[in-house]
């Protein structure tokens, strides 16, 4: 596919279609007026407001993950054309930061939410030492390796 990209002052980067290969362009126009097959279920991913009013709702004893157990069986929540969105994935990060004091329901919906790939051990070590020291209360700027050796050497602090 032949695209441009241009740049407009106010909003960014957008993609644009040249005239040289019209073949393209066809194709486009064509994907666009195709008939799509109607959804019948989709993810969703809980709002915070919602979330705060169920968590408070809840015994005390509740961890963020009954939290988010309780949302995505809310009727009022997801309804039956809705399900939690990538609900294995926050449970595990809930699960992760279940031991941690200190973190709202906020930070805790905000971490579960972070992009981190659950199967990367490097990456999850990385979060929980960030999310530690977060719910500690220490500023804690994020890890940025640039190389082998600084990749190296995070994992090196990591273990201490």
């Amino acid at each position: 596919l032949n695209l441009n990209i241009s740049t407009y002052a106010s909003s960014g980067a957008v993609t644009v279609m040249g005239k040289r290969n019209r073949a393209d362009l066809e194709r486009v126009r064509n994907a666009m007026c195709a008939e799509l097959p109607a959804l019948t279920h989709a993810g969703l991913f809980p709002e915070l407001d919602y979330v705060e009013a169920l968590a408070s709702r809840m015994p005390s004893s509740a961890s963020f993950e009954d939290v988010l157990d309780a949302f995505a069986a809310s009727d009022a929540a997801v309804g039956t054309h809705y399900a939690l969105c990538k609900a294995d994935t926050l449970k595990h990060m809930a699960r992760v930061l279940k031991p941690l004091s200190g973190l709202s329901t906020a930070d805790q919906l905000r971490m579960c939410m972070a992009p981190v790939r659950v199967v990367s051990e490097e990456q999850m070590q990385l979060f929980f030492r960030f999310a530690s020291q977060y719910a500690a209360g220490v500023t804690v700027p994020p890890p940025r390796p640039t190389s082998e050796l600084g990749r190296a050497r995070l994992l090196a602090q990591l273990r201490q």
